[in-house]
């Protein structure tokens, strides 16, 4: 940026070592009076913009601009007080009743971890790195998630955690969490998910202690605040509906159900569904979820000592409560539809297109190398729809293609592949697609294709390597699966070969579920 700014308007350029000693030398000398005295020149009377953005529909009256200029008259005449900052004081846990400790030790344990069990049952695994010198990634989790809600519960459970959040934790606002924070590098939420229920964030090592304090408090002493609940949700549904005339809403919503073949238990985010959700339920679905640590897995990745954090997991995980239960997820029998569903609809958009979505889905196992496949086959795709239907046709700005696997609620797959084109291109480029799917299938993937899925992939196994969010996923999946997703990964993508492509292919492509939503722009009148 510096020499873009150089170029276009001639910005000087002398180097960040002489900009670094220069403003070292002028900021000191800067006083409040001059910084003050520049703020009067900026706020006059004479260049004020009123900017009001507002939805356009029936119902909603906008201000005029003499409506709009006795408001601006009417608060310049207030006596507005200046704002007094609340200064808190309090520790963010002030004590610990019944501290654990390591009950069990691994210290040479799997990918180089370290793992203890808790008196409480607990199960924490950690990776000391020296990738970030201010990076420790957290990943938790234990069986159950929204699985477990019934279908009166689910909206509810499905935003327990974001109503959790809003609220703050423990006796502390959202606002005072901001504050006692402020200057500190942590960062961390509750997740309740479809199979299973944790944590995910990151701190630095000098903020490790808070980041367990959050934990603590999140599971043992989640706020309660029902007047935050009725103004966070009162802004979620005056959001939701306004977007619910947005067209892109109604393409992902009918994408989603029709992939859960209209399971009431997959429900679009929409005003209807927001008023399905209750705040005791929100709340005591998720007290119920974080209700027992037993089941809990902890994973830290990144620049701690196990040494020197051994007395603050102790302190605060081994003091989370327990009830000894052992959930496992479960399967509400969700399942996408048998052969091929079709959905093509009219919208009315400001821009004259077509929004394709064709989905591909089936069963698969859920192993290591279906997964290599699995990146195999959404880089050849791209590669393909980028050359037939962005170069060669000029039909799109791009197309979007992912093969992803699941293991739950069965071994399973689904292919999305997605983009915008004009109206009178859209039945060739779905053509495009199903050709190009049916090419590698007959003949498998050109040769130039698959050698650049292998260096991309190989690369990105090298730069991962120093990465302590991929040694945490890594860990995760072989504590989760069973599986090590790291030890052979470079000889088993070395070992994929045109033939192996496209059996995978057949495999996936041959099992004849397709979804395909369709929504293209109403003609103009």
């Amino acid at each position: 940026w510096e020499c873009v700014d150089h170029f276009l308007k001639g910005e000087p350029m002398p180097g960040i070592e002489f900009e670094y000693m220069f403003a070292s030398q002028l900021m000191p000398t800067i006083t409040i009076d001059e910084i003050n005295a520049v703020a009067k020149q900026l706020i006059t009377d004479k260049n004020v913009i009123i900017s009001l953005m507002a939805p356009q529909k029936d119902g909603i009256t906008v201000p005029n601009q003499e409506q709009l200029l006795a408001a601006l008259k009417e608060v310049k005449a207030e006596n507005i007080e200046a704002y007094v900052d609340k200064v808190i004081t309090k520790p963010l846990v002030e004590k610990i009743e019944k501290p654990g400790k390591v009950k069990k030790e691994n210290a040479k344990n799997v990918y180089g971890t370290t793992e203890w069990i808790l008196s409480n049952g607990v199960k924490v695994v950690v990776k000391q790195t020296d990738f970030k010198e201010d990076q420790v990634v957290v990943d938790a989790f234990s069986a159950g998630g929204v699985s477990l809600a019934s279908i009166d519960e689910l909206p509810s459970a499905s935003m327990a955690t974001q109503i959790i959040t809003n609220a703050g934790v423990g006796e502390f606002t959202s606002t005072d969490l901001e504050k006692m924070l402020a200057g500190k590098m942590v960062n961390v939420r509750p997740v309740i998910a479809e199979s299973y229920e944790g944590f995910s964030g990151e701190a630095s090592p000098k903020d490790f202690e808070t980041l367990l304090q959050l934990i603590y408090l999140y599971m043992t002493a989640p706020r309660i605040d029902e007047e935050n609940f009725n103004t966070y949700m009162g802004r979620m549904k005056a959001f939701m509906a306004n977007a619910s005339s947005d067209p892109r809403m109604a393409f992902r919503d009918s994408i989603t159900v029709a992939l859960a073949n209209h399971n009431p238990r997959v429900m679009p985010m929409n005003l209807d569904y927001l008023n399905k959700v209750d705040f005791n339920k929100s709340i005591n679905f998720y007290k119920n979820r974080f209700a027992d640590a037993s089941d809990f897995t902890f994973i830290f990745t990144g620049n701690v000592s196990p040494v020197e954090i051994k007395p603050l997991v102790e302190k605060y995980l081994g003091a989370l409560p327990t009830v000894k239960r052992k959930d496992v997820a479960k399967d509400n029998g969700v399942r996408p539809p048998k052969g091929k569903v079709q959905n093509y609809f009219t919208k009315p958009m400001q821009t004259t297109k077509s929004s394709v979505f064709v989905g591909f889905t089936g069963e698969v196992e859920y192993n290591v190398m279906n997964d290599i496949l699995a990146d195999y086959l959404t880089s050849i795709l791209r590669t393909r729809y980028l050359e037939e239907i962005r170069e060669k046709e000029g039909g799109t700005y791009g197309v979007g293609v992912r093969v992803s696997l699941r293991k739950f609620p069965v071994n399973s797959f689904v292919v999305q592949i997605q983009f915008d084109t004009d109206p009178k291109l859209r039945d060739k480029l779905i053509g495009i697609v199903y050709s190009e799917i049916e090419k590698i299938k007959t003949n498998g993937p050109l040769a130039d294709d698959l050698n650049k899925s292998k260096e991309f992939m190989l690369k990105e196994y090298e730069q991962n390597q120093r990465e302590n969010s991929y040694w945490t996923n890594v860990i995760r999946a072989k504590y989760e699966d069973g599986l090590d997703f790291d030890s052979k990964y470079v000889e088993m993508v070395k070992a994929v070969d045109v033939n192996a492509i496209k059996e995978f292919a057949n495999k996936i492509f041959g099992q004849g579920n397709v979804v395909e939503v369709v929504m293209t722009s109403e003609e103009q009148k």
